[in-house]
């Protein structure tokens, strides 16, 4: 399932526009610029910076081995082609730009330049901006409960090792003949693998390895009940995303006592196949490590989830539409292909993170810096009529109670194994970025430095989230006065373009300036 939000067009203000830049202005940031790093002085815009790198393909260009295990996997040149769509020229460019700024922007997110930085426009923006970034509305208890989840679970020392006791019987690292992991990877950063019981761990295990060897039939070790058995595998095809191969087709063998004794699997991908989407993933990911190091878990969470976004279409009927390999090789998945691609690459990286289901729908919850929270890579992807939209990050690290009201909650083999709570603001997008406006805060002045900075670019975004959904309405209705004020009349038009998140009390502007 997928939601799309509304977009509405509201036509065009004509406005007279200063072209000057304004005082103390350094580099400043436009569309064609989405990820390259810009001077501390930059205005506290909507418009990307250069906290994460845009993630390429596997080697820039992809490489010949990838292209080939593709094309194999996939039968088709074309998905060979999405291997080999990258450019290196663009991560060296950052990195390069990155030197000369000399300086690193670790707090902001990919997309925006921080409110809160050193503000040319003047001390009233950047006081407003702080004021913004500090007021996280979760507060500490908030914090204290989500570290309180955290110390539970979040380390990983007691998943790893409720795993393997659970796998005592398999070595940690087998592989099979093609390659394939014999026990599920990175089990320890799983949030949920280590609530399963001892019996459901170690049937859990016998049958991803029976899975993984391509089995037709996969004796459990622990006969249980067919109602626990069907859980089982369906948190299996969620929490595994490395089984390329398995979906939701298999039979149970039943005893007298109505106990599962044994599993017969359909498998959708040949071994071979598999073993050629497996290592096409493995290699994509590796050349994420190699672009994203020396960044922390917020930062490579956030290139994870723009690579996604930006290299992903939405589809419920291409071929790998429910796998991670759609989502990151072949470019098509729906929700759950998308949600297990970022699991998989968030636990390469250590980030401890899992596959959510619920209404048909699939979303992902994961612990950065020891708070729990949720993010949702198919909500954000904002596709119309086959057009790319930018990205809202409404669903960027929210609690549970940003997500009530869309199709939530998840399904009850997770309520059952027990979710942490997220409750924190903490590691949101826009607490993070400086856009956030607590409740009876004014965000006249965000809204200002934010069409300043896209004025000056050419191009821009206003992107404010607000606490109160009071205070988003009346800034909703004060929009178009507080743009016009920026402006002045007679010299060039400004093109705005308004998304509709309503529901989630953000205001979501695109600007689009031409001189007349």
């Amino acid at each position: 399932m997928k939601i799309k939000k509304k977009l509405q067009k509201i036509g065009v203000i004509f406005a007279a526009v200063s072209l000057l830049p304004l005082a103390g202005c350094g580099n400043l940031v436009t569309l064609s610029d989405r990820y390259l790093s810009v001077d501390s002085a930059t205005l506290p815009s909507a418009a990307p910076d250069a906290s994460a790198p845009a993630l390429q393909p596997a080697g820039g260009t992809g490489t010949a081995a990838a292209q080939t295990a593709v094309a194999a996997a996939a039968g088709s040149s074309a998905v060979a082609q999405t291997a080999a769509g990258g450019d290196a020229a663009l991560v060296q460019n950052a990195a390069a730009q990155t030197a000369a700024a000399g300086s690193t922007v670790s707090q902001n997110s990919a997309e925006k330049t921080a409110a809160g930085q050193a503000d040319p426009a003047g001390d009233e923006i950047a006081a407003a901006s702080q004021s913004a970034a500090d007021a996280v509305p979760a507060g500490d208890g908030a914090a204290a409960a989500s570290q309180s989840a955290a110390d539970a679970a979040a380390a990983g020392d007691g998943a790893a090792a409720a795993s393997q006791s659970a796998a005592d019987a398999y070595a940690a690292g087998d592989t099979s003949a093609s390659g394939l992991p014999l026990t599920p990877l990175y089990a320890e950063y799983s949030v949920f693998l280590s609530r399963l019981s001892e019996d459901e761990r170690t049937d859990f295990y016998a049958i991803y390895r029976g899975l993984m060897s391509f089995a037709g039939q996969i004796d459990l070790p622990v006969a249980l009940p067919d109602s626990e058995v069907s859980k089982l595998l369906q948190l299996m095809v969620a929490e595994c995303p490395e089984l390329l191969q398995f979906g939701s087709s298999w039979q149970q063998s039943t005893d007298l006592h109505s106990n599962v004794r044994s599993v017969i699997p359909t498998y959708a991908l040949s071994e071979e196949e598999t073993a050629a989407q497996y290592a096409t993933v493995s290699a994509l990911i590796d050349s994420f490590h190699a672009q994203l190091d020396g960044y922390d878990q917020y930062q490579t969470e956030l290139a994870i989830y723009n690579y996604i976004v930006e290299h992903c279409v939405y589809s419920t009927t291409s071929s790998y539409a429910s796998t991670a390999f759609g989502a990151l090789v072949d470019g098509s998945a729906k929700c759950d292909g998308r949600a297990k691609a970022m699991v998989w690459v968030l636990r390469s990286f250590g980030i401890e993170s899992s596959v959510l289901t619920g209404s048909d729908h699939a979303w992902v919850i994961l612990n950065i810096d020891g708070t729990y929270c949720n993010t949702d890579p198919t909500f954000d992807d904002n596709e119309s009529g086959g057009s790319q939209h930018p990205c809202s990050y409404a669903y960027f690290n929210v609690p549970q109670s940003a997500i009530a009201d869309d199709p939530y909650p998840a399904d009850e083999l997770y309520t059952d194994l027990g979710i942490p709570d997220t409750v924190s603001w903490t590691q949101n997008y826009h607490v993070r970025s400086g856009f956030w406006i607590a409740s009876g805060q004014d965000a006249s002045a965000l809204f200002q430095a934010q069409t300043q900075a896209a004025l000056q670019a050419g191009a821009g975004l206003i992107s404010i989230r607000f606490e109160n959904p009071a205070d988003y309405a009346a800034a909703s209705a004060a929009s178009a006065s507080w743009l016009q004020s920026a402006l002045n009349w007679g010299a060039a038009s400004c093109s705005v373009t308004t998304y509709d998140y309503s529901d989630d009390n953000l205001l979501f502007l695109e600007l689009q300036f031409q001189n007349s």
